[in-house]
């Protein structure tokens, strides 16, 4: 993995003021700690290389590439617009705040049982939207159908029996936000990718942030390593996400650190974006 990919990294770093009643004290921001720390990880081939960026609910306090996209000495150099493979951050970008919006919309409750819109789950009373928001539904991944990968996601959790008490027990597991996600494109009559492009990445001004790339968007790609060999800019590298054809609750979403930076400046103020706007803002 590290032979073929750059590694995004993105740094929030709450500074006194960044939030109301935070007492918060760090030391103050050195750029050269940040240069050394890269250098070092790349040239030790931990990484090929990066993006690092700082920032606080007001904004951007340090944001800088670094390395290439591959470890091969003639890969293109990172810039700050290169977009990457964000992996299960789509659970935390697309996800877990398309189901809040929802809820926020009274168009579901986090304690609707999941069989509400999941008749898979008729007999499944215990199971509700929120033990797969927390990971405490009980259920484990599986393998999925390649001829029919929803429908066997669907299928195969439903049959599951739950491991301890549902809501007692802790175990991260994708198949908690596969069918969050597809929870979102029955209660939102869309798909996630697009729900998630109209209600939160285009509020957050996240311009380069979606799912399956376009061929304009995948030739600013990081490359995914997919087997020994194989890199593909713009191809999600998960690979239950490959089956779901790109589009996951769990994995599926590119992004560029500038992104990523505008939605956490976005959660630091309690869904705001620049100039007032933004998924949860009051007048959206």
């Amino acid at each position: 993995m590290k032979k073929y990919c750059a590694i995004l990294i993105l740094l929030i770093i709450l500074v006194p003021g960044a939030c109301c009643g935070n007492a918060l004290t760090i030391q103050p921001f050195r750029s050269e700690q940040v240069d050394r720390l890269m250098e070092e990880a790349i040239s030790g081939g931990l990484i090929a290389g990066g993006v690092v960026l700082v920032g606080t609910a007001k904004g951007i306090v340090f944001e800088k590439p670094y390395g290439r996209v591959a470890a091969d000495p003639l890969s293109r150099p990172i810039t700050l617009d290169t977009v990457f493979d964000i992996a299960s951050l789509t659970k935390v970008v697309a996800t877990a705040p398309a189901i809040l919006k929802l809820a926020e919309e009274r168009r579901i409750s986090l304690v609707d049982p999941v069989k509400k819109w999941l008749p898979e789950f008729s007999q499944r009373d215990d199971l509700l939207i929120w033990h797969l928001l927390t990971h405490t539904s009980g259920l484990d991944d599986f393998t999925l159908s390649a001829a029919n990968p929803m429908p066997s996601a669907l299928a195969g959790a439903a049959a599951q029996k739950p491991k301890g008490v549902v809501g007692n027990r802790f175990r991260y597991a994708d198949i908690n936000f596969i069918l969050l996600g597809e929870i979102v494109s029955r209660a939102g009559a869309l798909p996630l990718d697009q729900f998630a492009a109209a209600n939160i990445f285009a509020p957050s001004d996240m311009r380069d942030t979606c799912f399956n790339p376009g061929k304009e968007r995948a030739e600013r790609c990081a490359p995914t390593a997919v087997g020994e060999h194989a890199v593909l800019p713009g191809e999600v590298q998960d690979s239950l996400a490959r089956q779901l054809g790109g589009v996951a609750g769990h994995a599926g979403v590119f992004s560029t650190a500038g992104d990523l930076g505008r939605f956490c400046m976005m959660i630091l103020n309690r869904g705001e974006g620049r100039g007032g706007n933004g998924p949860f803002a009051p007048n959206h």
